[in-house]
């Protein structure tokens, strides 16, 4: 009965109950994409360096990002690999270079990733078969990411006209999955074509990646390496990681304005959500003060209310999922990142059902205070 009587009381004024859905809807949206927003450019950060299955980096001393531009001589690599601590040991080329438009003939940049595909260090974007990285081999050949098509003036994998820092390109294929937060254009090859597109001696790399033994200690290995390299550092991968990000995000305008837009978004939310239930139950209060009147419990009007919160916080959080299904499809199409996981999903809809257990507190204080008179007063 209780159930029926919540139900008929939500659904007499649709108007209202369209009004607050749309706010939970509203508030669960703008938690979800712009926290997708930060966790998007989060990932675009370090997209290339997690690629790699590697334990330890190699990387030139001091150097706080991995967008850099110091070299390391191949003396590093051939020592690394006298290490009996390691599997496998690589060499990583990664720079910028010159890219000619072949549609406008203009001049932009891109961000070139050359591997050593002989290493056996494991790279999870590009060329996935091992027979496949043969395509990258020939002079010149190249994938480019399938998101910056458009931007590259790539319309086919022909290869008419390419060309990097002056070199002739083929573009064989494409990757999915990969944006910088330069907006620079992705290029991947292979580790000889690479030098020659940053226009570096054959003898150089950006970075060492290693692969440890199993059964090894990451730690003890990085201690003994660094000790054979003391001119570089040597660090886990999630070090690396680690302070990759920490330098964009403090040193860098990007990381602290979508930062703070994230939290924004929550405390709007926050109160979107709050003050929808407190309105809608101060609109009500002399409904509930009759129903007291009648000889209806505190404890029964009380249930009322839970159900007509929840009943709107399931629709809103419906309508805000349709939304966000919405705008990932429209930034599908687009360059912009965006990172929506489950476990996002989850936190934010948590969010605000902790923000719809406060405003049905601050209504439930409401109603216990009501007085059956008030449902006389005018």
């Amino acid at each position: 009965m209780l159930l029926k009587t919540a139900t008929q009381i939500i659904l007499h004024e649709k108007e209202k109950l369209a009004a607050a859905v749309a706010g939970v809807a509203l508030a669960v949206f703008l938690v979800v994409v712009q926290w997708g927003f930060y966790f998007g450019y989060q990932r675009d950060i370090t997209v290339v360096l997690d690629a790699f299955d590697a334990d330890i980096w190699i990387i030139p001393k001091g150097q706080p990002m991995f967008d850099g531009y110091a070299h390391i001589d191949d003396l590093v690599y051939w020592a690394a690999k006298q290490s009996p601590d390691l599997d496998d040991v690589g060499r990583i080329v990664w720079g910028d270079a010159q890219w000619r438009n072949p549609l406008s003939g203009g001049k932009d940049y891109v961000q070139v990733l050359g591997v050593d595909f002989d290493s056996g260090v494991k790279c999870r974007i590009g060329v996935q078969d091992p027979d496949g990285r043969h395509l990258l081999q020939p002079d010149g050949h190249i994938l480019i990411a399938r998101k910056d098509r458009e931007k590259l003036g790539v319309q086919d994998t022909t290869g008419k006209c390419l060309e990097i820092s002056g070199r002739s390109a083929t573009v064989v294929g494409y990757v999915d999955d990969v944006h910088l937060f330069t907006t620079a254009g992705f290029v991947m090859t292979d580790l000889d074509n690479a030098r020659a597109f940053l226009r570096l001696p054959p003898s150089y790399a950006t970075y060492i990646i290693c692969k440890c033994r199993a059964g090894v200690d990451v730690r003890d290995a990085v201690r003994r390496l660094q000790a054979t390299v003391p001119e570089h550092d040597v660090i886990t991968s999630r070090e690396f990681h680690q302070r990759a990000t920490n330098y964009w995000e403090t040193r860098s305008g990007f990381g602290p304005v979508i930062l703070l837009s994230s939290i924004l978004a929550v405390i709007v939310g926050f109160l979107i959500v709050m003050l929808t239930f407190y309105i809608s139950t101060i609109e009500k209060i002399p409904l509930y003060a009759c129903m007291k009147a009648l000889g209806g419990s505190t404890l029964e009007i009380v249930f009322i209310l839970i159900v007509q919160i929840f009943i709107v916080f399931i629709l809103g959080c419906s309508v805000g999922a349709g939304g966000v299904y919405l705008a990932l499809f429209a930034l599908r199409q687009t360059t912009i990142s965006v990172t929506i996981t489950p476990e996002l999903i989850g936190s934010a809809v948590g969010t605000m059902f902790l923000c719809s257990i406060i405003g049905a507190m601050l209504s439930i204080r409401k109603l216990v205070a009501t007085e059956p008179g008030e449902a006389f007063r005018t």
